[in-house]
């Protein structure tokens, strides 16, 4: 898919669950051509998180003018060039900028939404269906749009196998899509994100050392969510660890059942907080919390998200090793993060390279799973260890 940039009018927002948005703009695509009704999509991907949904959906008023920045996907049904007829293509938006607000160039007046018209395809017969499924059909063996769906709709005795072959060639695309140059990973042998816990686990220990890990209190693990990566050092390799994170730890039935097939094991110890550079540097310090550092093995975190600068900079400051699977990216809430060359950090490979210059001796790796999964890591006090030397 090639990038796109498109500005235009809001005329219509479609919201089809927490985590997926469709929305029509009205722009010109070319000087001096007529206004066409442009479709796109605002959904979790690989590099756009829930969180950045929710936030780019907060912009999307009716009636703004804005500009959306994304990747222009070419459907089956197009019948020709984006810019002459923009029937038959998808922008997926990766950015939304609000370029003039309804209510400040109309005062006092109501934008009236302009909902999708499907009457042109009214008369559409099997014949003029696309050769694509249709995913709403294959998922729940319902479609909305009925026979005015442009695509194919199978009979529901073959929605089964349908199904999966469909399953398996988005997982495929996604891949490829999702997949960086410099991974030497092969996107199709790796991992699903359910065992990415597991994974990166396994990693820290063939890289730290299992015996440098469970050296004083252990590990911390900072903005850890459900506490997956914790579970798997403390229930399956018996390495203390403390999970920082306000929102308490979730289990999952597996993870149940293993607690209950183990009842003697205490469960991993969690601090209902958040993990904040004042409590460890600077003069509001909290001794308490200081003394817990200094006796960390380790700080790490899988998509630490918002706390992704404050675990590298407390670990650098206590000369603490560290390892982070960074992945969204907030631009908008650190504005002052600047890559090598002084541009503003916008992207993800703008927050790789931001945060490998935070340090001259970081280093970095690829963990053979789904999703992002560039490991950034500190060996501590200056060290250069890698695994392949601990192997030696």
């Amino acid at each position: 898919m090639q990038t796109i940039s498109i500005k235009g009018q809001l005329v219509h927002h479609r919201k089809l669950s927490a985590k997926c948005s469709f929305f029509d703009l009205f722009a010109k695509l070319k000087d001096g051509a007529q206004e066409h009704r442009v479709e796109v999509i605002l959904k979790i991907r690989h590099d756009i998180s829930l969180e950045q949904v929710k936030l780019l959906r907060s912009r999307l008023v009716l009636g703004d003018e804005i500009q959306v920045d994304g990747l222009l996907e070419k459907l089956q049904n197009a019948e020709c060039i984006f810019e002459d007829k923009p029937t038959g293509y998808l922008v997926h938006a990766k950015d939304i900028t609000v370029l003039t607000a309804w209510k400040d160039s109309n005062p006092g007046k109501t934008f009236t939404p302009l909902p999708s018209n499907y009457s042109s395809k009214s008369n559409a017969t099997k014949n003029d269906k696309s050769d694509l499924p249709c995913k709403f059909w294959i998922n729940t063996g319902r479609c909305n749009k009925g026979d005015s769906c442009p695509m194919k709709h199978d009979d529901l005795s073959t929605v089964k196998s349908a199904k999966k072959a469909w399953l398996a060639e988005r997982l495929h695309n996604k891949r490829l899509q999702a997949h960086q140059a410099e991974d030497t990973n092969d996107p199709h042998a790796k991992q699903s994100k359910h065992f990415r816990a597991a994974i990166f686990a396994t990693w820290l220990i063939d890289t730290f050392g299992f015996e440098m890990l469970k050296e004083g209190s252990g590990v911390m693990d900072i903005a850890g969510g459900r506490g997956g990566v914790c579970f798997e050092l403390w229930h399956h390799h018996k390495i203390p660890t403390t999970l920082i994170d306000p929102r308490p730890m979730k289990y999952t039935k597996r993870q149940h059942q293993y607690l209950a097939a183990h009842p003697g094991e205490t469960h991993v110890v969690q601090w209902l907080e958040l993990f904040e550079a004042k409590f460890y540097i600077g003069s509001k310090k909290n001794q308490d919390k200081v003394d817990h550092m200094k006796n960390t093995s380790l700080l790490l975190g899988m998509h630490p998200d918002e706390a992704t600068d404050v675990i590298v900079d407390v670990a650098i400051a206590f000369g603490k090793p560290f390892a982070i699977v960074p992945c969204c990216v907030f631009a908008e809430q650190f504005p002052d993060r600047r890559t090598t060359n002084g541009e503003v950090v916008k992207t993800y490979n703008d927050l790789v390279d931001y945060l490998m210059n935070k340090h001259p001796n970081m280093q970095s790796h690829f963990l053979p799973f789904d999703g992002r999964n560039r490991v950034i890591y500190y060996m501590g006090n200056d060290q250069t260890k890698t695994s392949e030397n601990l192997a030696n």
